[in-house]
């Protein structure tokens, strides 16, 4: 899709108020009215707004400024100039979560601004938890610089990305790069480590489940796991996630195997999933819920369980020091919070939880489902693409991060938790249990 910008009009107000009130957006911009307010008046002469555009359909906003002194000051950033430009940016609409319009949106400005040789970089400001909004500034080439506290605000992060020296600012990545991205995903049995054997161990931790548990798939993707958990489980499972081609991918495959009413896959947002609180028996989330933060993310699967009920989820962590620059500045780009088994152990005790267990996915939970045929379907794809050297390029891209797994797996892992919501208000001791206490997975 390609991806484009146009000024602000009028009539795009009661759409960009509807963007405003939607969970997803109210949770990082705050309340809907003052923002709203903010954006009909006029943006003066040191700022700008754009509507963001994929394929002439308004999806999101950006806007970009020089900060003055006084607001650069109260903010504790005293060494950051006001020949600066200062980006924000909010993708409204929820289907086009995750697809990567921001970044590109993002790098449309940078260029922009970078045309103005008094600029010597841009920067972003975005809450420590709001990993997905550092995501989006990290893939167009941003850096994390430190924190700050925005009083009132809170916690932020400062991002910048240096004008290029003696180069012209990089291009925006190809349009066509998230198209052949989705074009390989999309068709893989899984969207990331994990597999049937690592599912049924963690299902096996939950010993005190219910015989028809109602179960949470949150961040499911095309929904390998979800279809697993149906046939290890009589239960009731509703699957959520903010990207709707995958949601329909699921939908088709849920009413082929028969498993509807049973089963439901709905778009909705990992931060505010509107779903009852203190409801489900079991929340399952492989790989997802770092998007929205690891705590938070801990503190919403909190809410939505019922006293007793688990929570069973893998997260990447590392496991070596030192890692390869290549390795860093891969997980730096898409999980810069990225801890140590230790971190994600006390995150899981300070938000609540019983720590029931944990272990490591082993190699093959990487490459059955998901290195493997993705490398397959990479192969397909370059014998459709023989006589097309953009997409090839593009398939060479997608192709380094197995190959990277190939060769520094040792530094980084997948770590499978399960932990509980105490019975008790009052916490017991923790039960912290590893890997010993079950049967490898294989």
């Amino acid at each position: 899709m390609n991806v484009g910008l146009r000024e602000i009009a009028k009539e795009d107000l009661p759409l960009i108020e509807r963007w405003l009130h939607a969970n997803h957006v109210r949770s990082a911009w705050g309340e809907p009215d003052t923002n709203l307010n903010l954006l009909s008046e006029s943006p003066g002469q040191a700022a700008w707004r754009a509507i963001i555009e994929a394929d002439g359909r308004a999806i999101g906003l950006v806007m970009w400024q020089h900060p003055s002194r006084e607001e650069l000051d109260v903010a504790g950033l005293t060494d950051i100039p006001t020949s600066a430009i200062d980006i924000d940016i909010m993708i409204g609409e929820p289907s086009a979560l995750g697809r990567g319009f921001g970044p590109r949106a993002i790098q449309r400005v940078a260029e922009e601004a970078f045309s103005d040789p008094k600029v010597p970089f841009v920067m972003a400001c975005a809450q420590v938890n709001n990993l997905a909004s550092q995501r989006a500034f990290a893939k167009a080439g941003f850096r994390i610089v430190r924190e700050f506290d925005d009083v009132p605000n809170g916690l932020y992060v400062l991002m910048v990305r240096d004008r290029p020296e003696g180069a012209d600012s990089p291009k925006e990545p190809d349009p066509r790069f998230w198209e052949i991205f989705f074009e390989v995903y999309e068709g893989l049995p899984r969207q990331g480590p994990g597999n049937h054997a690592c599912a049924a161990k963690a299902l096996g931790l939950c010993r005190e489940l219910p015989h028809f548990p109602a179960i949470l798939d949150l961040g499911c993707g095309v929904g390998g796991q979800t279809l697993q958990l149906a046939e290890m489980t009589p239960g009731s499972i509703v699957a959520i996630d903010s990207h709707a081609p995958s949601i329909k991918l699921l939908q088709a495959a849920i009413a082929e195997r028969g498993l509807l009413p049973r089963v439901s896959a709905v778009v909705g947002d990992m931060a505010r999933p509107e779903q009852p609180p203190g409801y489900f028996d079991l929340i399952w989330s492989e790989g997802a819920l770092y998007n929205i933060g690891l705590k938070n993310a801990l503190d919403v699967c909190h809410g939505l369980l019922r006293p007793g009920g688990y929570l069973a989820f893998t997260d990447a962590i590392w496991r070596k020091e030192n890692p390869p620059s290549e390795v860093k500045a891969s997980f730096d780009m898409d999980y810069p919070a990225m801890g140590w088994l230790e971190d994600d152990v006390a995150a899981i005790l300070d938000r609540g939880f019983e720590l029931v267990g944990h272990f490591t996915l082993p190699d093959e939970a990487w490459w059955d489902d998901f290195y493997t045929p993705m490398e397959a379907r990479i192969a397909e794809l370059r014998d459709k693409y023989a006589n097309d050297a953009e997409a090839l390029a593009i398939l060479d891209q997608l192709a380094r991060e197995p190959e990277l797994h190939r060769r520094f797996s040792e530094f980084y892992a997948y770590e499978f938790f399960v932990a509980r919501r105490p019975i008790s208000p009052s916490r017991p001791e923790m039960n912290q249990a590893h890997e010993h206490s079950v049967p490898q997975c294989h």
